[in-house]
């Protein structure tokens, strides 16, 4: 036996054939037979130990230069092997074998070179960066309906702005403008960005009462200017707004002038009642009729006044003209009285004081 030899295998068993059983490419039947033998055979033990420190030789180096420096070894190798313990074949079939080892360990090289090339255990490598760019704009507006509510009904409506920004960007500042009644006015703004965050919000809201012209609430919009031009859908909350029946709150009475006191008695006079008609907001408008006097209801009149869609006020005046009375009968008291849409009752005035 050879010095570094592995003493003799009882199966007969090579270096080249353990070489195809650690490859897997022997029948089922085979491979168990040789799976069991190895625990109990030396000869094989060795034989793998060597295959094993071939491997780990190839790992620890970094460059693997073709030629003799490759080939020689495995020659040497080779002709160590008792020709008793050698499988017999062709010569064809045995350069074939020889070529399947030098393209094994080819193999090996380049995938340890490949393994060595890549990063460290535990490290990934980060993907590419992407400009801070802003790829669109959402835009959702509350509430997202109006429907059913009563006109001239003060609520606040919030539109919330939602930009997406390019994965894996360095973050900076988006600057932009929004609206929320369809550009008559706008605001500008801005919101910072993060390193690598795709998403970032902006909210604003507009308070006010609702309009039977729908002009509010109003279409909100952003429009991004930095770091490039983005705009968002025309948002609005649905429907419209209930407007309320045309109906007489109230109504107040004013006299001019307010007071006679100091007057000399049968000085001619004119004294004015003015009627304010309080209405509902946001009511379609329409006619109110109504019925006034200056004495205390001993004489009256009728009269209408029109009044516009979401007009909540209106006026009416009347006058009288006459002379100061000793015995108070002049100036009289006036009172207005509606009866359309509805019946309202105005309080009872007159001038103050009496005359001297």
């Amino acid at each position: 036996m050879k010095a570094g030899s592995p003493p003799p295998c009882v199966l007969g068993l090579t270096g080249e054939r353990l070489s195809v059983w650690r490859d897997g490419l022997l029948g089922a039947r085979e491979m168990a037979q040789i799976t069991a033998h190895l625990p109990l055979c030396q000869s094989c033990q060795q034989y793998l130990a060597q295959f094993d420190a071939i491997g780990r030789q190839l790992r620890d180096q970094r460059e693997l230069a073709p030629g003799s420096r490759i080939w020689r070894p495995v020659q040497q190798h080779i002709t160590r092997i008792p020709p008793e313990r050698r499988i017999p074949m062709k010569p064809r079939s045995l350069w074939s074998g020889v070529s399947a080892i030098v393209a094994a360990l080819l193999l090996i090289g380049l995938f340890v070179e490949v393994l060595h090339s890549r990063a460290a255990p535990g490290t990934t490598t980060p993907p590419a960066a992407s400009p801070f760019k802003v790829t669109s704009i959402d835009l959702a507006v509350h509430p997202t309906t109006v429907a059913g509510v009563a006109c001239g009904t003060m609520i606040t409506v919030t539109y919330t702005a939602t930009f997406h920004i390019a994965a894996a960007s360095p973050g900076g500042t988006i600057q932009f403008m929004y609206t929320a009644n369809n550009g008559r006015s706008s605001a500008n703004a801005n919101v910072p960005v993060a390193a690598g965050q795709t998403t970032a919000t902006y909210s604003y809201a507009k308070t006010g009462a609702l309009t039977t012209d729908h002009t509010f609430p109003g279409i909100g919009e952003v429009i991004a200017t930095s770091p490039n031009s983005a705009t968002s859908p025309q948002v609005v909350p649905q429907g419209t707004c209930t407007a309320q029946a045309f109906k007489v709150t109230s109504i107040s009475l004013a006299v001019n002038p307010p007071s006679i006191a100091g007057m000399a008695c049968g000085t001619n006079l004119t004294v004015t009642y003015t009627a304010t008609f309080h209405i509902a907001s946001q009511s379609p408008g329409g006619i109110i009729q109504f019925m006034y006097t200056a004495t205390n209801g001993r004489g009256s009149a009728n009269a209408s006044v029109a009044v516009a869609a979401g007009n909540t006020t209106a006026t009416y005046s009347y006058s009288v003209t006459g002379k100061l009375a000793a015995d108070h009968t002049f100036p009289g008291i006036g009172e207005v009285i509606a009866t359309s849409p509805n019946s309202a009752t105005s309080p009872q005035v007159a001038p103050q004081g009496a005359c001297t």
